[in-house]
This record gives C-alpha cells, structure tokens and sequence, in this order.
C-alpha cells in the first residue's frame, strides 16, 4: 500500500508541474509520462484501493494546480482565509472524484481483461483507458456547476504548437488522448511483453508522428493565408482596472469612460479593429 501511494503522489506532482507555473515557467513535457505512477499503483490494487488511489491523485493534483484560488477569494471577494481554503478544499474533493471514477472503472476493466486475456489485450486496455479518461474530461467540463474545464490533460501541451493543431479536429480532447496514450504506452514498455511493447509504442509513435505532420502543414497553411492577405491593422484596449473594483457597480461608469477614451486615442491613426477585454463590460446593457 505504501508504495501504492508514493506513486500515486508522484504522479500528482508531475502533474501540477505539467502545467503553467509562477513565473511564466512551463514543464509541458511532464505531461508525458506524469500518469505512469499512477498505472503501476492501480496494478495490484482491489476496486475500493483504485478509487482511494484515484482520489488521492486528483486530491493533491487539484490543490496544487489550483493553489492561487484561495488568495483571489481572499483579495477580490474579501472571503475569510478559512473559508477560502475550505472552498478550495470542496473544489478539489469534487474534481478529484473523477479521477477516483477513472481508477475504480481501470481496475475493473484490467482485471475482467486479465480474466480474458488474448493476445491484444494490452491494446484494447490502452484504448479502452483512454476513452474512458478523455470521456469524464469531456463530462467536468459540463457537470457539476456547470462544468470545471480547467487543467485537462491536453492543455498541459499549450507551448507544443505543431502539436495542438490537431484541436482543430478534435478540440483539446484529441490532445487529452494523445497524451494519455504517450503516458500509457510508456507504461506499456515497462510492464507488457517485447511485442506487447512494441505493438504499444509503434502505435503512438504513429499518431504522434502524425499530428505533429498535420500540425507543421496547418501552420505553414496559416502562415501562407496571411502572407497573401492584407495587412490588418489592429488597436488593443488594455486599461489595467483593479480587479478589486472592476466588477463594483460604483465603477461602472468610470470603467467605461477609460475604455472609450482609450479607444478614441487608438483612432488617432487609422485600425481595422479595436480589441477590448473580455470583462470590459461588467453588466448587461439593458440594466443601464
């Protein structure tokens, strides 16, 4: 059991630091092999250890990919500094859940294939796994709340530019399944037979392979459009309101007469466009 947890938290730290850190700093890469703990932690343990290990996993991802939560509770909406911790706490405890799913639902499916074993089981676990992963991404996105589209498996690869263009095909689930199948596929070569291994790699090697071709052609198709368009000349609004006061009915008014004068100094020389920030506008128009 011990060394079922250690690599279960292994996993969970190779995890948080898979995704974007203070400082603007990125150790995407990890997001390869981040899961692999946790497959050889789920190898030996029963239906309720999968689940705890699962829970644990995302427990800890969570609260460390979230860190930053507590202190804008605490700065923005003046909450108690218990009160925020807890909140994230609860956040976390729910999110992890679908990571507890997942280990249940992977013991259950590795031993009924251990059961029936045939000479490609190794491949249908992998894609059976997958699917299942990117499945309950695809479901916290949307459930509960409203959904908690943060820290998906994929996004861990946003500074991987030929890669991710194949969100244009399948969003960022294909990237998720991607690199969970890189993670499993590594674990495939530490724990399946020679040809298992093989068989495992050569696959990923393919789609790999192939996604960074589609995305360095989608790239140098992008590139060529706008080496034969028109020049677009285009004026950013960015007008540095405190977070604290951006969403005070009080400011309102004063927020957005900086944006209009802002705007109006942009059209000094002549914009195709004029971009403002998403929260520019902090009500609905017909309250004013």
């Amino acid at each position: 059991l011990a060394w079922q947890i250690l690599l279960a938290i292994i996993s969970a730290v190779l995890l948080i630091l898979s995704f974007p850190l203070p400082g603007g700093k990125s150790l995407g890469v990890l997001g390869w092999f981040c899961l692999v703990g946790l497959f050889l932690a789920l190898e030996e343990a029963n239906s309720r250890r999968a689940f705890l290990l699962g829970l644990m996993f995302g427990l800890i991802s969570f609260l460390g990919i979230l860190y930053w939560v507590p202190y804008s509770m605490i700065v923005y909406a003046q909450m108690k500094k218990a009160w925020s911790y807890f909140a994230l706490f609860l956040l976390a405890l729910i999110m992890a859940g679908y990571y507890a799913i997942f280990g249940w639902a992977y013991q259950k499916m590795k031993s009924q294939l251990e059961k029936n074993s045939f000479r490609f089981s190794h491949l249908v676990l992998g894609v059976s796994s997958c699917s299942l992963w990117v499945s309950l991404e695809y479901l916290r996105a949307y459930f509960p709340f409203g959904g908690f589209p943060w820290a998906l498996l994929g996004v861990s690869q946003y500074k991987f530019l030929s890669l991710i263009q194949i969100a244009d095909l399948g969003g960022v689930w294909m990237i998720s399944a991607l690199v969970f199948f890189g993670n499993f596929s590594l674990y495939a070569l530490v724990r399946f037979r020679k040809k298992q291994q093989m068989a495992q790699a050569g696959i990923f090697l393919l789609l790999f392979l192939s996604s960074i071709g589609y995305g360095r052609w989608r790239m140098a198709r992008i590139d060529q459009a706008f080496q034969s368009s028109s020049e677009l000349r285009v004026g950013i609004v960015q007008p540095n309101i405190d977070q604290s006061i951006k969403w005070s009915p009080e400011f309102f008014w004063a927020s957005l007469q900086r944006h209009i004068q802002m705007t109006k100094e942009l059209l000094q020389t002549q914009k195709d466009l004029i971009i403002w920030p998403e929260a520019s506008i902090t009500t609905y128009f017909n309250i004013y």
